[in-house]
């Protein structure tokens, strides 16, 4: 048996509803354990807006309010006027693009790094079978590939500029290892077998 709404009377009653009945039906409506699911008969719309009014400082006697003007939030007013022609937003670069700007400068031609080599600054052991001991991992699921240098001995911030020119990309130092993003092996073996490590 379908359940019948409390306010069966009042939506049976003939003749038209006086707009003082209206917010007691919207009232008997809302009243009880529940959604009746019965929607509102009338709704009125919101009164309009209305400017506030403020006594002047200092004319607690007059009857004159003063309305204050609509102001803009200054969140909003920058956004909404035009730029001044010699006035730019700083812009917040994201840290990948920095670090790209950061490293356009570091690639130079493979001949250069190798003459500008000083001899017993630094050193790389090759490993048990003759190879050089530089190796590629692959991170975060294939996303990240870098390239590992090892087994080096000396000055290991001369060995850092000398990576930086030939990979062109930052190298970041840890304890017994150089990590370069990128697969750089073939252009690091060919660097270390000129300089004749």
């Amino acid at each position: 048996m379908l359940r019948q709404p409390r306010c069966r009377a009042l939506l049976l009653r003939p003749g038209p509803l006086s707009p003082a009945s209206v917010p007691s039906v919207r009232h008997k409506l809302s009243v009880g354990g529940g959604s009746t699911g019965v929607a509102p008969l009338l709704q009125r719309p919101p009164p309009p807006l209305r400017p506030r009014a403020y006594p002047e400082a200092g004319t607690a006697g007059r009857s004159e309010p003063r309305t204050l003007p609509a102001e803009i939030p200054e969140v909003l007013r920058s956004k909404l006027q035009p730029d001044a022609p010699g006035r730019a937003h700083p812009r917040k670069i994201p840290a990948n693009l920095r670090r790209k700007a950061r490293e356009q400068g570091y690639l130079q031609p493979l001949d250069d790094v190798v003459a500008a080599h000083v001899e017993g600054s630094f050193r790389v052991a090759r490993s048990r079978m003759g190879n050089f001991p530089i190796y590629t991992d692959v991170r975060n699921g294939g996303t990240k590939v870098v390239t590992i240098l090892r087994k080096y001995s000396g000055d290991a911030h001369s060995l850092a500029r000398a990576l930086q020119a030939v990979t062109g990309k930052e190298v970041t130092q840890y304890h017994g290892r150089m990590e370069v993003r990128g697969r750089h092996a073939s252009a690091m073996a060919e660097w270390l077998g000129r300089i004749g490590m």
